[in-house]
């Protein structure tokens, strides 16, 4: 009988592991920002008998925020029982476990490098469009909507909590597929 060849699965480009201390800050941090949240929607409850204009205003922002914090609650949660590595890069494809299981090939892939810069806020980070039915994680399902409703794509590869930085998760998708060029992007 003859030995079957076995393939040899190339090793990735990139790979990061996640950092269980960050993770867990950032789900405190969530958390108080759920906290502020209810505590804001109590006042704009008591508001809205004196004031009702104002009560609506911060049951507005307090529900909004109370979202947020939840989504952030529910994705941080959700990286600490996560597999390493979290992030891998290879020539097959991209697998973010915060996003996905599967594995996601070169052609379902759409994506850019996006550095921010206001007064308010800097950001280094990579957007992506997938093409394809691909089972995604249901935090970053609801995060994904979020992301269409203020005009961004829908997905991330974020470098929190990963001890990686922006640049070498850009260079290491370079390697298989070009950023595509977008006006305003």
């Amino acid at each position: 009988m003859r030995a079957m060849a076995r393939k040899r699965v190339p090793e990735p480009d990139l790979t990061a592991h996640p950092n269980a201390l960050r993770c867990a800050f950032a789900l405190v941090l969530w958390a108080l920002m759920v906290l502020a949240a209810l505590m804001v929607v109590a006042m704009s409850i008591e508001l809205l008998a004196s004031v009702p204009w104002a009560g609506l205003i911060f049951l507005a922002m307090g529900l909004a925020t109370g979202a947020a914090g939840v989504i952030g609650v529910w994705g941080a949660l959700d990286m600490l029982r996560l597999p390493a590595p979290i992030l891998t890069i290879g020539a097959d494809g991209l697998r973010d476990r915060r996003l996905s299981e599967a594995l996601i090939p070169w052609d379902a892939i759409r994506w850019r490098r996006v550095i921010l810069s206001t007064t308010r806020a800097n950001g280094d980070t990579v957007q992506m469009w997938i093409d394809g039915d691909f089972p995604i994680r249901p935090a970053m399902r609801a995060l994904a909507l979020a992301n269409r409703l203020v005009g961004r794509p829908p997905y991330s590869v974020l470098t929190f909590a990963l001890g990686i930085q922006t640049d070498a998760i850009a260079k290491a998708m370079n390697r298989y597929k070009r950023p595509e060029t977008m006006p305003g992007g």
